[in-house]
């Protein structure tokens, strides 16, 4: 592990992730999964953080994994798998990562903004926004969320399917096409969200709704 980004003042921008520190080089590519270190994102746009390995504190690959290697470094650059935007002054603030990144109907689109507005619905106590599996769309967003307490699952299904459709402030591309109440969301012994057993239908259903459906 080593550091390639300093935050100089941590009081004057809470969250940010700071700059390339010395002797590090940092840019910001392509989010698409295996994009070139040449793939540099314009101002002001989200990319995914890409690093320099020629710095004297850089590591040379993981130990005895070829296939980390492989998915990691390219080009002389180690890709950390982080999506971030970078302010006016450099600074790099992290939005995401890119394998949370769904494609549907060839657009990518990121959970993060969307479970940030449907949390504001007074149904939902927990929420997870991850892709799964659909014919038309290649992926369709779909919304996993754990009832407030003492919320009867169907009903707290169609507040939300309400919430989403008129008050989260979504475009229509970024509304989850379908709304599953589960009751507890898959996590690590670490309490990290695996989002990825969610995508894989490995979770047990409440209630749901498919908003592709006409009411």
């Amino acid at each position: 592990i080593y550091t390639f980004t300093i935050g100089p003042d941590v009081m004057a921008k809470p969250g940010s992730a700071g700059r390339a520190g010395v002797f590090s080089r940092v840019r910001l590519v392509s989010p698409e999964p295996g994009a070139s270190p040449d793939d540099v994102v314009g101002p002001g746009e989200q990319g995914q953080i890409a690093v320099s390995i020629a710095s004297p504190e850089a590591f040379a690959g993981y130990w005895n994994r070829p296939d980390a290697d492989a998915r990691t470094i390219r080009g002389g650059w180690y890709f950390p798998g982080d999506l971030a935007v970078a302010d006016d002054d450099g600074d790099l603030w992290v939005s995401g990562r890119v394998d949370d990144m769904i494609n549907s109907g060839g657009e990518n689109i990121y959970p993060d903004e969307i479970e940030d507005a449907l949390s504001r619905c007074p149904a939902v106590r927990e929420i997870v926004v991850a892709g799964t599996a659909d014919d038309r769309w290649g992926q369709a967003v779909t919304a996993f969320f754990v009832p407030e307490q003492g919320a009867e699952p169907a009903r707290a299904v169609e507040q939300l399917s309400r919430f989403a459709r008129d008050d989260a402030g979504l475009p229509s591309l970024k509304r989850p096409k379908r709304v599953v109440a589960v009751p507890s969301i898959p996590k690590s012994a670490v309490g990290k969200i695996l989002r990825r057993e969610l995508g894989a239908g490995h979770y047990e259903v409440l209630a749901e709704r498919d908003l592709q459906e006409k009411p």
